[in-house]
């Protein structure tokens, strides 16, 4: 048997291929990698954080789309990041949290929102996790959120 070099253009060939499926691999796990990591969250965790509402990691969890890293309720992820303090930022979450109350038992409160306006500035942050509880939760599970406040 004698032995067969391999012809230029079969060595061209050879790397070719091996070029192909060496960027095939390499695509592959970059994908999959980027699987990995989420999207950033777009609902101003950081002020929960900072205020001692919910940890960034409680936040993203239940504020955040995963897919895509939207905030599930635009409206409350905006107030936050025009909120000047915590008190403020505490005060974002009763308008939502009222809409959801009104939504749920179908009679509307003209006087929740003031109502929690008062009870923020007592307690911010029990007001706060119960009104994001609300917001989050469905119309069923609403009774539960008042036990998250404290």
């Amino acid at each position: 048997m004698a032995h067969q070099s391999i012809t230029p253009v079969a060595s061209w060939r050879l790397s070719r291929v091996l070029g192909v499926v060496g960027l095939v691999v390499a695509t592959s796990a970059s994908t999959c990698l980027d699987a990995l990591d989420p999207p950033e969250c777009q609902a101003n965790c950081d002020i929960e954080d900072e205020c001692g509402f919910r940890s960034l990691a409680e936040c993203e969890a239940a504020a955040c789309n995963p897919a895509t890293g939207a905030a599930d309720n635009p409206g409350l992820a905006a107030c936050l990041g025009a909120a000047g303090d915590c008190l403020e930022a505490a005060a974002c979450a009763c308008d939502d949290g009222c809409e959801k109350v009104e939504a749920c038992s179908g009679s509307p409160d003209p006087e929740c929102v003031s109502t929690c306006d008062t009870i923020v500035e007592q307690e911010p942050e029990a007001t706060y996790r119960e009104n994001t509880c609300r917001i989050e939760s469905s119309c069923e599970d609403l009774a539960l959120c008042s036990s998250v406040s404290g």
